[in-house]
Formats: structure tokens, C-alpha cells, sequence
């Protein structure tokens, strides 16, 4: 038992000699954040700073052991979490624009089972808390404009209807070169290439609304 207490104290004490360094809490951090960024362990910052809250506030500070080094930057760590978040979100997307694949092409429709293709994409992305208007052309000005060698799933593309530079279509991009549309009152939704030639030659560009 006498064993156990030293033990405890002599941890305690080389904590508490350890305790030289401060972080002041930004906007968004997280404690595994923190934690990654200086190169200590989540439960390490925990022993440190008990009873802290795992909702940070901005300004609040943290402790960290002497001996903490900074491995990267809180807004590089940031990064990678919203990018993971984005391509979760960008998957989710995805799904939801399959889940009507083979639904009959409607003009003026935006419900399930029936869309034109300007309906199609504000449905699927009203799911998302997105609301676009009804209009391909009047969508080709929300968000803002992606490179085509940066699109990503969930990303709208946008084509013209033959007359140079007047978007008349809009579908889904879902990877791949790939996008889901409501075609045409033939086909409904279905998956297509963008780099078929007749889509390569109407490419207008895309929009990242998500």
C-alpha cells in the first residue's frame, strides 16, 4: 500500500513539475486537436486539465507538460477534420441522388419519383439544408465555381442546351467522371460520363453548394 502512495505522489509531483506551458483555446479547437497538435496524447491533456469540458470555449486556457512540441498547426489539424467531414457529407450526398435513380423525368417536377433536372439537384440538396432554386442557370450562380480537375462527389455540373453559354442542364458529379441527372423524359434519372463527347462539349463548369 505505502508502495501505491509513493507512487502516486511521485506521478503527481512530476506532473506538477511538468506544468510549464499554457494553450489559450481558439475558435473550433478540440481537445484531441490540442492534444495532436502538440504532440501529447488526449488522456495525457485530460490528467492535466481534470474536470475539463470536452465543449472548449475560445480564450479558455489549457495546460501542457513541459515538454510539449508542437507537431503541426491547430488550423492544419482543423483542415482534416472538416475535410473528413466534408467527404462524409459529400458521400451522403451521393446516396441520396441514387436513391431516385430511375425516377421519371417531369418537367417542372422536384418530388420523389418525378424531376426535371433542376428539380432533381434542389431536391436532393434540400435534404442537406441547400436551398436552390429551381432554375439549372439560376443554380450555376449559388456557391462557389469548382475547377474541373477538383471536383468532388456531391459538386453540381452544369451544361449548355446547345446555344453557346446558357446552361440549360445541371446534374449530381458522383466521382469518377460520373454524374446522375434527370436526362430526359425518356430516360428519367439516370448515371452518366461527363466525358462523353456530347457532355465534354457542352461543359459549362461546376459549383460547390455543400
Amino acid at each position: 500500500m505505502l508502495r501505491i502512495v509513493l507512487t502516486i505522489l511521485a506521478i503527481t509531483a512530476l506532473f506538477g513539475a511538468a506544468l510549464a506551458k499554457t494553450y489559450v483555446v481558439q475558435s473550433g479547437d478540440t481537445l484531441y486537436a490540442v492534444a495532436k497538435s502538440n504532440g501529447i496524447s488526449l488522456a495525457q491533456l485530460m490528467v492535466l486539465n481534470k474536470g475539463i469540458a470536452t465543449n472548449l470555449k475560445p480564450g479558455q486556457r489549457l495546460n501542457l507538460p513541459d515538454n510539449a512540441r508542437p507537431t503541426t498547426t491547430i488550423s492544419k489539424t482543423r483542415k482534416v477534420q472538416q475535410n473528413t467531414s466534408s467527404r462524409i457529407v459529400s458521400s451522403s450526398v451521393v446516396q441520396a441522388a441514387y436513391r431516385n435513380l430511375g425516377a421519371r423525368y417531369v418537367w417542372g417536377a422536384s418530388r420523389p419519383g418525378a424531376f426535371d433536372c433542376s428539380g432533381f439537384t434542389m431536391y436532393v440538396m434540400r435534404q442537406f439544408g441547400v436551398s436552390l432554386p429551381h432554375s439549372s442557370s439560376a443554380q450555376f450562380r449559388m456557391g462557389r465555381s469548382v475547377s474541373r480537375g477538383n471536383l468532388q462527389a456531391g459538386d453540381l455540373v452544369f451544361f449548355s442546351s446547345g446555344t453557346r453559354g446558357v446552361v440549360g442542364h445541371v446534374g449530381v458529379y458522383i466521382g469518377n467522371g460520373r454524374m446522375i441527372h434527370a436526362s430526359t423524359p425518356s430516360t428519367g434519372v439516370i448515371v452518366s460520363s461527363i466525358n462523353e463527347s456530347y457532355f465534354v462539349a457542352r461543359y459549362l463548369g461546376a459549383r460547390r453548394v455543400k
